[in-house]
């Protein structure tokens, strides 16, 4: 190949590259749960045992799909959580370099979760927001998810949630599949954006006409000769 033609080539594949990327997405997977008692310690009066509560992980591991993924411990991102049916009581930690993460999410070659992180804990959050609470929150503020512990504790754990299981469940058929999430990390921020049932190479605009011109100057060059 010419060294010329080569320059082509790269050029050609260097756009498709660069365009394709800009498509990785984080993900996210939520577990349901039920807000149960808090081993006697005084609980959260907004936060209404027997309703549901939802603790979501955001991950991101660079990748456009969510098929026969893992996401190590490095790749969480933000874990958030709301309370009661209404979803009127949110928690959101950017939890990016912080907090106790053991194991790894993976997902099969259809995009289910096959396995998930043995347990996820933050003892001091230190970047985080809520929405909701009555009960003013005092630092330091824990969580865990781990099948045995109370799920939330503030002021030192004076304050605590717990979950009628007894603890966020962690075996990955809890959670849902993982899905394509937008927003910072912040309640009600994280929400799921539009990917198509089986993800593609797909080039945005820009990158089309990127493409298009490239290869029509190519033809030129060959017409030409």
């Amino acid at each position: 190949m010419e060294l010329k033609t080569f320059a082509w080539a790269f050029a050609l594949f260097a756009t498709f590259t660069a365009s394709t990327s800009a498509l990785a997405a984080p993900y996210s997977t939520t577990y349901t749960g039920t807000i149960g008692t808090d081993f006697d310690r005084t609980q959260f009066p907004e936060l209404r045992e027997g309703e549901r509560y939802t603790a979501t992980v955001v991950v991101d591991n660079g990748g456009a799909s969510a098929l026969s993924q893992t996401w190590a411990a490095g790749d969480v991102q933000c874990v958030i959580f709301t309370w009661n049916d209404a979803a009127d009581v949110s928690f959101a930690d950017n939890v990016v370099g912080d907090g106790l993460f053991i194991g790894s999410m993976t997902t099969d070659a259809a995009g289910d979760l096959t396995g998930n992180y043995e347990q996820a804990v933050v003892t001091a959050a230190d970047n985080y927001t809520s929405s909701g609470f009555t009960t003013a929150l005092v630092d330091p503020i824990s969580w865990y998810m781990n099948n045995a512990n109370n799920i939330f504790m503030s002021d030192n754990y004076s304050l605590e949630v717990g979950d009628a299981a007894g603890g966020v469940q962690m075996a990955a058929g809890n959670w849902s599949a993982p899905v394509a999430v937008v927003g910072s990390c912040s309640p009600g921020s994280s929400t799921p954006a539009a990917t198509p049932a089986t993800p593609v190479p797909a080039l945005p605009l820009f990158g089309l006409l990127a493409l298009g011109g490239l290869v029509g100057l190519f033809g030129l060059r060959k017409l030409k000769k």
